[in-house]
């Protein structure tokens, strides 16, 4: 099995290093689509491809390769549980945050939006996820030089620092 992920991990590297993102994307979605027609594994198939995604950052992974992964845990997220889910949310922000570090600041801005909707709907505004994905919001607004809509977010939501209270729930 370790063999196994292995060679698929220098494929999906070799196919991202030449700018074969749907190729990677592909690739990526041929191995894990069997398990997601096994009951036991369905849900286990995009936490694990998220999780893969953190242990390659902390190892200074190709963000490329990053970028192929999680989009296609998006993609397994919403085979498993839908359009809406906060395992999905997590991934939409997590792909927002890189796009950011990578200065892709249009396609930050959407999946960040998307996100936020996203942990809004389901989490609600005062949980920690929804705070997490409004200042990555902001950060993506602030260096697009977009700063009075992410001053009026940040008043919306009262951000630890700010001098605005803090509005009640809505829930």
């Amino acid at each position: 099995l370790k063999q196994g992920h292995i060679a698929a991990m220098t494929t999906i590297r070799e196919l991202c290093s030449t700018g074969q993102l749907d190729a990677a994307g592909q690739y990526i979605r041929q191995n894990y689509t069997p398990f997601l027609e096994t009951p036991f594994m369905r849900s286990l198939v995009p936490l694990g491809l998220i999780g893969a995604t953190h242990a390659m950052k902390s190892e200074g992974e190709d963000p490329r390769v990053i970028e192929a992964v999680l989009r296609e845990a998006v993609a397994a997220g919403q085979t498993v549980w839908g359009s809406e889910h906060p395992y999905i949310a997590w991934a939409l922000s997590d792909l927002a945050m890189l796009l950011r570090d990578q200065g892709r600041l249009d396609e930050a801005e959407t999946l960040a939006r998307e996100a936020l909707v996203m942990r809004r709907k389901i989490l609600g505004n005062e949980n920690p996820d929804t705070v997490e994905s409004l200042k990555g919001l902001i950060d993506v607004l602030q260096r697009e030089g977009k700063s009075a809509e992410a001053d009026k977010l940040r008043r919306e939501m009262a951000l630890p620092g700010d001098d605005v209270p803090r509005p009640p729930s809505t829930e």
